[in-house]
């Protein structure tokens, strides 16, 4: 028998579970899949107006949101809220960057220098790391070592903070980003707590309606703040 107890999500009761949600978020759900349409169209209908390395980014960002929108809509309607919620974190995430960019261009620069020092940081850190040295071969490690050598210092990166502040959308950062970190995306004691029931010892594993609503929600607007911030790259 396969059920919750033996396979978890992965049980075809847990896949029951999406006729549950669409029934009881019904509006929720059809605005999700509105919004998501007039995105999915305009990907591949609509061209970049103006092909430039910062616009090419840009729209590969969005795409990367819109599919990032789309899969929490997956989750959630699989009673699956809290991850929905740890994926719209990677939805806004691009949508900052990409709107960032399609107002500042130059933005390319600043990203292109995360790229390179996030590259170099972990490069430094695993020739550094004990666990590390003692697994890769010696050829494996003078390739680490070339790639520290000769990559040129990252210029100035760019945080998804900072990305949120030229796109505009701080407040966004502030009251969702930073509430997925907490409830969702990181180990932490808030994200913990949606494990349980009603006490301490009353773990709960399954499917469940909790914050399906907030990540349809969240997940449409994310797809609707998109199209309005990579509207000016576009044309039909």
């Amino acid at each position: 028998m396969h059920d919750i107890e033996t396979d978890g999500f992965l049980a075809p009761e847990a896949l029951a579970f999406r006729d549950a949600v669409r029934v009881q978020f019904v509006e929720q759900i059809r605005e999700c899949e509105d919004v998501s349409r007039r995105a999915t169209t305009q990907v591949f209908e609509q061209h970049i107006a103006n092909v430039t390395v910062a616009n090419a980014t840009a729209a590969s960002l969005w795409a990367r949101c819109l599919s990032a929108s789309q899969a929490a809509i997956l989750l959630a309607e699989r009673g699956m809220g809290v991850e929905a919620l740890a994926l719209l974190r990677t939805a806004y995430e691009n949508l900052f960057f990409c709107a960032a960019l399609v107002k500042q261009p130059a933005v390319i620069v600043r990203l292109a220098g995360e790229d390179t020092g996030q590259r170099l940081k972990q490069a430094r850190e695993m020739l550094k790391d004990k666990q590390i040295f003692a697994a890769i071969t010696d050829a494996d490690r003078a390739l680490l070592e070339a790639f520290v050598r000769d990559t040129p210092a990252a210029t100035k990166a760019i945080s998804a903070y900072e990305a949120a502040e030229i796109a505009g959308m701080t407040g966004i950062y502030q009251g969702a980003w930073r509430t997925f970190s907490l409830i969702a995306t990181h180990a932490t004691l808030t994200g913990a707590g949606h494990a349980f029931g009603n006490d301490l010892y009353d773990l709960q594993f399954g499917p469940s309606f909790a914050n399906v609503d907030s990540a349809l929600g969240l997940a449409r607007d994310c797809i609707r703040l998109g199209l309005d911030a990579v509207a000016p790259i576009f044309t039909a």
